[in-house]
């Protein structure tokens, strides 16, 4: 194996790993929120700041993707590029739904004050 195929192996356990913790996160995120019971306005604030942070490390993970690997997975493998355009598309899917959530956390936040 060369060093350019253990880096390539490297890179792509990164990816599933990213993957893996974001969709970890948000399929927890609901029961969560639901946990938080009224009055609790501390541990309220603690789950909307973890939903943010969350929320932008998965909007950063995105745009690096948008920035960096379709182009390059439209140039390796252009005949799957019917594959790499879904996957576009469900990003700004994933993305317009994520920016509801903040839009809601923001709003929860906005009603405590």
């Amino acid at each position: 194996m060369t060093n350019a195929d253990a880096q390539t192996g490297e890179l792509t356990r990164e990816m599933v790993m990213a993957h893996r913790m974001f969709r970890r996160e948000f399929g927890l995120a609901a029961e969560v929120v639901r946990k938080v019971a009224v009055g609790e306005v501390a541990r309220a604030g603690v789950v909307a700041d973890h939903l943010r942070f969350i929320a932008a490390l998965l909007h950063h993970h995105h745009a690096g993707e948008d920035d960096h690997i379709w182009a390059l997975l439209l140039e390796r493998a252009a005949p799957q590029a019917n594959h790499v355009h879904d996957v576009e598309r469900q990003h700004r899917s994933v993305d317009s739904a994520v920016q509801d959530v903040i839009d809601a956390v923001d709003a929860t936040r906005s009603m405590r004050r």
